[in-house]
This record gives structure tokens, C-alpha cells and sequence, in this order.
């Protein structure tokens, strides 16, 4: 067998950043993210005895002919195609032509849209043969292995093909993965230059801390794709990834990938007592929520050298954040953030714009809520009803959604028409949000506390007009 795993390239449009719940175009952050389900998927498939290639044609700014070039001289016998719902058709366009160079190639989409809605992926006569329902390690190995053989795709747990032009469909898997079992990450596959930080421009890798996620915001579809039950992964086993960055790849800085990285505070005193322990010299970043940090947990992150975080503010309307379950609160917010910079950690606060029942005055809370409360940066996005959420059931059944057009599915758009709020009085107040808190002398400054050198200035020069350039 041999197996070709892709970030496809883009025909027309945006390059969409595809990793786990994070789909968003590369100018949400100007930066591309490292591959981390194509990079351990080509490492278990390589360790099974398959051969494996895995490219990032996004990444490389490559062109559906290199696709087409790779599949003559490599020959696959299966097609593994990461891929999210605003790129969708994009991705089945690339697939069809995969597929034209040789149609008994066997076309397996991965990702959260083949998780939530497995038959937009099954449309068409000969591009996608199987979608993977659900986090895609133990299916893809599964459909390799029995392909190898010629056997039943119907012994496959988790997954959606194509039979006899019917949809079959083998229920969620039974089991999830224990991702201490996985190998190291097959990151030699692709060039890590082309991934980097934004403003500083370093190299980044993300490394997998746990998966699954027990909360029930109404607005994330991540259950569907890693389940509701946290995995944690060792911390024996997360410095031993850490150190073979540095010395297979040069690399120092990471972002520690889980939906939520301070989940369990034992869990992540480990992490960060193994890190001091092995005297390991890293920068890395991590996501969280407000409720689940205190001040020695911060203090300890930032010893072991945490330097910026991620916080799902989501909104600055106490209202909205209970209609939501997002089951924080305000203070918890304020509270979160003064103790974050307490222990010298920079703080990210993301935040959505049109959520339910918000209206023009929650969303101006949220805009002054933002600007208040000590934010070194924020990101603003527009509530898109992703399949597997809450939301996105809600927007079906109450006819709010104004387009099934899945390119239009990405977080810079907004395409939910509430009775009180339009589609684009949303983006308009997304606008309002973006000018209101980075065109201050506040926010200015904090950018031009990072240039340190002249490289620096052309980096941030780079990073703002790219950022500016997709609002």
C-alpha cells in the first residue's frame, strides 16, 4: 500500500488554516500551522509498514499540476485529504483530479467537515470514496489495512463510503486512540519554514498535550471530531516529542495543542516540572479557559517557559456568555487576565461576534468589554454555525442561516440572519470590533514593544498588511 496524505493546494481563494477546530484563513494570525494530523497520520501509517508521502501544498504555494506530478511518480494506492468546509469544494476539485490520473486511487477525506456532514463529501461520482467520522487515526490505519487485503470497508468503525452509489455508514468509532501510543509526529515531510510565528517570524510546531473537551459551549463542534473525554498524554511522553524537535529539526518554540491545555492542574504541573526537570530551553504558547487557571499554575507555566495564552473570552454580555453554556463569567474574566500578566504571560483573548440573542448593544459591550479589560491582543470572529455544534442545529431549525454555500463557512464572514441582526450589520460590528481595539495608543504600543531589530519592522510591517488585507 502506499498512501499519499494532503493539505490540498488552493485553486481560487484564501489559504484555510485545516487543524482540528481551527479553520480559518491564513490572515487571521499571517501564519500557516504546521500540519499536525498529516505529520502523525504519515508517521503511524509509515510505522504500520505503508509508504507514506504527505505534502503541504498550501503551505508551499504549489499548483494542482505539482499534485498531479507527485500522484504519476508516486503512484498512491490511497489518497488521504484534509480538508473544511470553506475549501470544500476547492478540496473535491483537487480529489477529481487526483483521481483522473488513476480512478481506482481509494479517496479518504478527514476533518471536521467529514465528521459533521460526511455526505457533502460524498457527492460527487468519483472524487471522495470514505469519509472519516471522528478523529482520523485509527480509521485511516483501519481503511489501509483493509485495502491491503481487499477486505470489507464495513469492518471500519467511524467511517462514511461510497457503495454501489449508496452511503454506508459504520457508526462513530468505539474506541478512541491512546495518544501516548502515538509515534513522533512525521514533521521531515515538510518544510518547517514556511510555518512560522507571527511579528517574530521563528518556526513553530504544534505538539499534541490532550484531546477531547467536556464542555458544551453551544457554538464548538470539537465533540465530534475528539469527544467529549479528555485523553491526557504523558508528561514523560510530551518532553520527549519537545527534545526531538530540537534535535531532529532545530526547533524551540511550540504551541501546546489541546482544546483546552489547563484542563487538569496536575496534568499540567507535570508538563511544566518534566520541562524544568530536563532543563529544556523552549517558548510555547497554549489555549485555555479563565475558569480553569490560578496563580501558582500560572507561575509555574511561565517558569517552564509559557509566554503567551489563549482565552475564549467569546463575549463581554454576561447574558450572552449563559446563553451560550460557555459557564463563565465576567469577573472570572478580569480576574484571569490580571493574574496571567501578573506571572509575565501576554494574553490573547478570543472573541465572537453574533452569537444568539446577541444584539447591536451586547456586541458593543463586547467591543468595550475588550478594550477594558487588559487584552494584549484579541481576535474577533464571527459565530459560524459549524456542523456538530449546537448552533449550527439552532441556525437549521430557525431559518437563520442565509447561504448553504460551504466556503462561506469560515470565521471571517458571517452568514446567520437573526430576526434582530443581520448577516452584515455582524460583520460590520466584526469590523468595529478590529478598529476599536488595535487603532488605540494602547494596542500600538504593544506591537512595537516586539521590534527589537530592523528585521523585526519588516516582519510586523508584513503581518499587519496581511492582517488588514482579509478584513
Amino acid at each position: 500500500m502506499r498512501v499519499m496524505l494532503i493539505n490540498p493546494p488552493v485553486l481560487n481563494g484564501n489559504p484555510i488554516v485545516r487543524e482540528g477546530r481551527c479553520m480559518q484563513r491564513k490572515g487571521a494570525w499571517t501564519s500557516l500551522w504546521p500540519p499536525l494530523t498529516l505529520a502523525t497520520l504519515a508517521s503511524l501509517l509509515r510505522e504500520k509498514g505503508f509508504s507514506v508521502l504527505a505534502r503541504d501544498y498550501v503551505a508551499e504555494a504549489l499548483t494542482v499540476d505539482n499534485v498531479l506530478n507527485d500522484t504519476k511518480a508516486f503512484k498512491p494506492d490511497m489518497l488521504v485529504l484534509n480538508t473544511v468546509a470553506a475549501s470544500l469544494y476547492n478540496d473535491l476539485d483537487v480529489a477529481n483530479n487526483i483521481k483522473s490520473v488513476n480512478r481506482s486511487i481509494f479517496a479518504t477525506a478527514i476533518g471536521l467537515q467529514a465528521s459533521g456532514v460526511p455526505d457533502s463529501l460524498l457527492v460527487s461520482p468519483f472524487a471522495v470514496d470514505a469519509a472519516i467520522v471522528g478523529e482520523p487515526d485509527i480509521p485511516v490505519a483501519r481503511i489501509a489495512d483493509v485495502l491491503s487485503v481487499n477486505g470489507n470497508l464495513n469492518e471500519v468503525e467511524g467511517i462514511s463510503y461510497r457503495k454501489d452509489g449508496c452511503t454506508v455508514n459504520t457508526g462513530r468509532v468505539s474506541e478512541f486512540i491512546d495518544i501516548d501510543s502515538l509515534p513522533m509526529p512525521a514533521w521531515e515531510f515538510f518544510n518547517l519554514r514556511n510555518y512560522t510565528l507571527p511579528f517574530s517570524r521563528k518556526p513553530f510546531l504544534l505538539v499534541t498535550t490532550a484531546r477531547g473537551c467536556p464542555h458544551t459551549c453551544e457554538f464548538c463542534p470539537i465533540w465530534i471530531y475528539y469527544g467529549r473525554v479528555p485523553r491526557l498524554r504523558s508528561p514523560e511522553r510530551i518532553a520527549d516529542e519537545i527534545e526531538y524537535d530540537i534535535e531532529k529539526f532545530g526547533v524551540r518554540d511550540f504551541l501546546f495543542w489541546a482544546e483546552s491545555f489547563t484542563l487538569n492542574e496536575i496534568h499540567v504541573a507535570g508538563i511544566c516540572e518534566e520541562i524544568l526537570r530536563r532543563n529544556l530551553k523552549i517558548n510555547w504558547m497554549c489555549n485555555s479557559r479563565v475558569d480553569n487557571v490560578n496563580d501558582q499554575m500560572l507561575r509555574l507555566m511561565k517558569r517552564a517557559g509559557c509566554w503567551l495564552i489563549g482565552f475564549g473570552i467569546e463575549s463581554g454580555s454576561q447574558r450572552i456568555l449563559d446563553s451560550t453554556r460557555k459557564g463563565i463569567s465576567l469577573d472570572q474574566i478580569r480576574r484571569t487576565v490580571k493574574m496571567s500578566h501578573s506571572a509575565g504571560i501576554v494574553v490573547v483573548g478570543h472573541v465572537i461576534i453574533g452569537l444568539p440573542h446577541d444584539d447591536e448593544r451586547s456586541i458593543n459591550e463586547t467591543i468595550n468589554f475588550t478594550r477594558d479589560v487588559g487584552l494584549d491582543f484579541a481576535q474577533f470572529y464571527c459565530a459560524v454555525p459549524f456542523p456538530g455544534s449546537k448552533l449550527y442545529d439552532d441556525a437549521r431549525n430557525n431559518g437563520w442561516l442565509k447561504t448553504g454555500d460551504w466556503t462561506m463557512f469560515e470565521q471571517n464572514r458571517s452568514i446567520v440572519d437573526y430576526p434582530e441582526l443581520s448577516s452584515g450589520k455582524i460583520e460590520k460590528l466584526r469590523r468595529r470590533a478590529i478598529r476599536s481595539f488595535y487603532l488605540r495608543p494602547a494596542s500600538v504600543w504593544k506591537l512595537m514593544r516586539l521590534v527589537k531589530t530592523r528585521g523585526d519592522m519588516r516582519s510586523l510591517f508584513y503581518s499587519v498588511r496581511e492582517f488588514l488585507s482579509w478584513l
